[in-house]
């Protein structure tokens, strides 16, 4: 989806909807290198045509990104499925910046992978060698039935989302015993199914409670017990028919291969994934499916799908995501750390020379962007990249065929970005505008590319999505909690320059 955003907006659209009545992906936005025996699924090629191949010498034809069939556009546009990555030896693959006690230049923060509130993170190919997608943001996650410590199974390829909350894991990729022992979440005894829209496509399916361990050895370093989750296309019965008000909330996202991902870890800035406005009103969120139909129902904040961070017994106020810089811009894989808690101990003590941005109650920030502004920006690690406006005081060419959904300025572009939060926070930033095709074609093989960027639909909106997060720690601070080291409450976030 997209480069696909899994960004959850949904709070921007339905609180304003909710307050009427009476009153995010980015999926959008994991282990190995590329797959030489596999190549992405043929795209159907549309106008207008590609570019034409690229030459090289000695004279060896690279051909362009092939064009692929238009995605639905929803806001804001989805990319297709990406070049052909044709892999290479030896491959490009960035480890974790090397730690030094108190943090060092190329790492900010102390932590290393194997303290307990650490996750290993990963930008590869993905699970789905065929249809690979450049610059998802992947986690392993341990899932427990709540019961039974030893019926566990670790997730891989889980995608890494700072724009949304909760987990969200795809029923066929859960072991069937698993699955079968993990209880119904309810609401006022009513079991509870979900309808989530994403800015790339809408999940549906039950909600229940889980285990869910992450960080330490063998994720066993923090564990969020009976968490509520959703089982996205779960095969029960009572929810195999999708409601009519959820199927019109856009395309349903029924398979980890259409996401290019096993799940989704929402660790937004958000305790809960719908909030107050489904504490009252009852908007095409939350189901009962007791009986067939399932029908909308209000739902209480503790039964809602939370961030499992908030879960966790310690460390639970946020987190930082720390990727490193890539060579070139570009590389075959690359690995990052998850760091759980922001200022509750040394290794996670905010970065030198971080900015604070103090977010709105929808998670947005103001950002003066290329002559714009545009007032609901935000950072997003489920959108694999930035989108901005394509016009402005350096207008901004989109790519031609099948990848018009980033651009192709002709050259690498640096624009300032200046961001304003609530109460008195601001930030200034560089960012990195790459010509996509250039990148395509001068590394086939690279999984995770700075700087790829496409035009936005979604008015006055900056997002800074996963190609912004190489080689920065970034922190999000959840709603209502505090920090050391920031003098403001969440939601915010942070980043380093």
């Amino acid at each position: 989806m997209k480069p696909p955003s899994f960004s959850h907006r949904f709070r921007a659209s339905i609180l304003p909807a909710a307050l009427a009545l009476s009153t995010t992906l980015a999926l959008v936005a994991c282990g190995g290198g590329s797959n030489s025996d596999s190549q992405p699924t043929p795209p159907v090629t549309v106008s207008p045509p590609v570019t034409p191949p690229v030459v090289v010498e000695p004279p060896v034809v690279v051909a362009p990104p092939v064009a692929v069939e238009p995605p639905v556009v929803l806001t804001p546009p989805v990319v297709t499925t990406p070049p052909i990555l044709v892999p290479i030896e030896p491959p490009i693959i960035v480890a974790p910046p090397v730690n030094q006690p108190g943090g060092s230049p190329l790492n900010p923060v102390a932590a290393v992978i194997g303290d307990d509130n650490v996750a290993p993170i990963y930008v590869d190919a993905g699970p789905f060698a065929k249809r690979p997608i450049p610059n998802m943001i992947f986690a392993d996650v341990k899932v427990c039935a709540p019961d039974n410590p030893v019926n566990c199974a670790v997730i891989d390829h889980v995608l890494v989302d700072t724009g949304s909350t909760g987990l969200r894991v795809f029923a066929d990729q859960m072991p069937a015993q698993l699955l079968a022992a993990l209880p119904a979440a309810t609401s006022g005894g009513e079991p509870l199914a979900e309808c989530l829209s994403f800015v790339s496509g809408t999940t549906w399916g039950s909600v229940r409670k889980a285990n869910i361990g992450m960080g330490g050895v063998s994720q066993a370093g923090k564990l969020a017990v009976n968490t509520r989750i959703q089982i996205i296309s779960d095969p029960a019965p009572q929810v195999a028919d999708v409601p009519a008000s959820c199927q019109v909330q856009g395309i349903i996202v029924k398979t980890a291969a259409e996401m290019g991902a096993k799940g989704i870890l929402g660790i937004g800035q958000f305790a809960q994934d719908c909030g107050s406005a489904c504490t009252v009103f009852a908007p095409p969120v939350y189901y009962s499916c007791a009986q067939s139909p399932c029908r909308q129902i209000p739902v209480a904040l503790a039964d809602q799908v939370s961030n499992p961070v908030i879960g966790f017994g310690a460390d639970n106020n946020g987190n930082i995501i720390v990727l490193p810089k890539l060579p070139n811009h570009a590389a075959n894989r690359a690995d990052g750390m998850l760091i759980f808690g922001l200022g509750t101990r040394a290794n996670n003590a905010l970065p030198a020379g971080s900015a604070v941005l103090a977010s709105t109650a929808l998670g947005y920030f103001a950002s003066e962007f290329n002559g714009r502004q545009l007032v609901n920006s935000f950072i997003d690690s489920g959108s694999t990249i930035i989108f901005s406006p394509s016009t402005g005081t350096v207008n901004l060419s989109s790519c031609q065929g099948g990848i018009a959904s980033f651009f192709c300025p002709g050259s690498d572009l640096s624009i300032t970005a200046t961001n304003t939060g609530v109460r008195g926070t601001a930030s200034t930033i560089p960012l990195l505008i790459v010509d996509a095709l250039a990148a395509f074609n001068a590394t086939p093989q690279a999984h995770a590319i700075e700087g790829l960027a496409g035009p936005a639909t979604a008015p006055n909106t900056l997002f800074l999505g996963a190609s912004f997060f190489f080689g920065r720690s970034v922190g999000t601070l959840i709603d209502g909690r505090s920090a050391i080291g920031l003098n403001v409450p969440g939601p915010a976030v942070t980043h380093t320059p």
